[in-house]
């Protein structure tokens, strides 16, 4: 990139007080040097919604304060999803489910990274249950005048890991889990050698007895907000960096999530574990098809810095962008 100075730029690219739209594609392949001049067209298309426009400055000015200088200098989250002890040693251990998968190996991964990672900020998750939680096998008599499938009278028919079905607006399906992370035991504490950062925040899901929570933003029914959304929003981010357990489950539905919340989102694999080989391909994939990277820790410190800019992160960017401010930029 030849400059990140807004004026310096706008003097290099512009002609007689203008930005034309070849211009604004050569300015984009001056940042993002690794795209094709194909995407910094559709790039450029994406951000303009139009395709006969010469940006004056103070529309340049829209572009460059709330596309090009977030796109430059990311505001990072790492949130850490559910890296409790239920879920590696304990009731629900990964190791016990289909996959086979250890979680305690992703904590030397996030250890390593809060050690040598400039995240902006920090967040832990915590499956935080109560003990007559809904998602519970344990408690399915307690909760049988709400099921759908099977009928309550047959609520004795269902299995450890069965998916039944619970009234509700839109009825939810539930799993059937052990009884796991209950507030307060030593089961839902993070892992003793996880490291905990100063200025680390806490976000605490599934604290309702009557509905479950996956995602470390919402309810499962997304009824009820944990607090996720308005901690990253009133701290401007605009990456989002997701790991934990499980991978096909509770990291799954926040990457997932974050992305439907228009946050650049990159989910780190290697930080990741899970319940269900196919599930955990599966969950790759849509994310990807979601606009999310799928990056190892090796590979994520240039992203964070600002210093790497993959054009499929550019992209989502600029479609925020358009959904905002295009109205604005034309207007101007």
């Amino acid at each position: 990139m030849l400059a990140e100075d807004m004026n310096e730029l706008f003097g290099i690219y512009s002609t007689d007080k203008k930005l034309p739209r070849k211009n604004l594609i050569s300015l984009l392949q001056s940042i993002f040097d690794s795209a094709s001049e194909i995407e910094c067209e559709s790039l450029c298309d994406s951000l303009l919604n139009r395709k006969d426009v010469d940006l004056s400055m103070p529309q340049f000015k829209i572009i460059w304060d709330n596309f090009l200088e977030p796109v430059l200098k990311p505001v990072s989250a790492f949130v850490i999803v559910d890296v409790q002890n239920d879920f590696i040693s304990g009731s629900l251990a990964l190791t016990n489910c289909p996959a086979q998968e250890d979680g305690a190996e992703v904590v030397p991964v996030i250890n390593r990274l809060l050690t040598s990672t400039p995240f902006s900020h920090v967040f832990y998750t915590y499956d935080w249950h109560p003990r007559n939680h809904i998602s519970f096998h344990s408690n399915l008599k307690l909760h049988k005048s709400r099921l759908l499938s099977p009928q309550p009278d047959n609520w004795e028919s269902v299995s450890m890991f069965d998916r039944v079905q619970f009234d509700g607006k839109p009825p939810l399906e539930q799993t059937m889990w052990p009884d796991h992370c209950i507030q307060g035991t030593d089961g839902a504490k993070l892992h003793k050698e996880l490291k905990f950062i100063e200025g680390g925040l806490e976000i605490y899901k599934g604290f309702n007895h009557s509905v479950d929570s996956y995602s470390a933003f919402w309810d499962n029914g997304e009824v009820s907000a944990t607090g996720l959304l308005n901690e990253l929003n009133s701290r401007n981010v605009t990456d989002v960096y997701v790991c934990g357990l499980a991978t096909d489950i509770c990291v799954n539905f926040t990457a997932t999530h974050a992305c439907k919340h228009n946050f650049r989102v990159i989910l780190v694999e290697d930080a990741c574990r899970g319940v269900d080989t196919a599930a955990i391909a599966q969950t790759k994939e849509k994310l990807s098809d979601l606009g999310a990277l799928i990056r190892t820790s090796d590979t994520i410190l240039p992203l964070v810095k600002g210093e790497e800019i993959p054009i499929k992160l550019a992209m989502v960017a600029a479609d925020n962008f358009r959904r905002k401010f295009a109205a604005t930029l034309l207007s101007t």
